[in-house]
C-alpha cells in the first residue's frame, strides 16, 4: 500500500499513532491498512519496546521491536531496523498504548493523548 493510501486510511480510521503497520485510534488498536483490519479495544493492553543486534551485526542486524499483551491469544509482534526515528517513535507508541491500556473499561471512550498533549521541554 503506498504512503498515500495508507495517510487516507488513518485519516478515515482517526488514526492517533502508527508503528510498523501497528496503529492505535482513541479506542482500539488496528492490525494492519486493509479495510477488515482486525480492532482490538485498548482497555488492558500493555506495549514494550527493545532492541536486538548492535550496529557491528550489519545491514538490518540492529533492530526495534514492539510488543503488545494483553490480547487473547498471542503478543503482537512488530520490529523495524534500527534508526534514532524508529527508536523514538517505538517509544511514543509505546508510551501511548500504555496510557490507553489503563484506562478503566467506562472510560474506554475517553480520547487518549497524542503527541501534541505531551509535554514541552523547556
Amino acid at each position: 500500500m503506498s504512503s498515500l493510501a495508507q495517510s487516507r486510511r488513518n485519516r478515515a480510521d482517526r488514526v492517533v499513532a502508527t508503528w510498523a503497520e501497528l496503529r492505535i485510534t482513541k479506542t482500539f488498536l488496528i492490525l494492519g491498512y486493509h479495510r477488515n483490519a482486525q480492532r482490538i479495544p485498548l482497555a488492558g493492553l500493555k506495549a514494550t519496546v527493545g532492541e536486538s543486534g548492535s550496529p557491528a551485526d550489519g545491514p538490518n542486524g540492529h533492530r526495534v521491536h514492539v510488543t503488545i499483551t494483553g490480547l487473547a491469544g498471542r503478543p503482537v509482534r512488530r520490529s523495524q531496523p534500527y534508526s534514532y526515528g524508529t527508536i523514538g517513535a517505538a517509544r511514543m507508541f509505546e508510551i501511548l498504548v500504555n496510557r490507553a491500556g489503563r484506562q478503566h473499561p467506562a472510560a474506554a471512550e475517553r480520547p487518549i493523548p497524542d503527541w501534541t498533549d505531551l509535554p514541552r521541554a523547556a
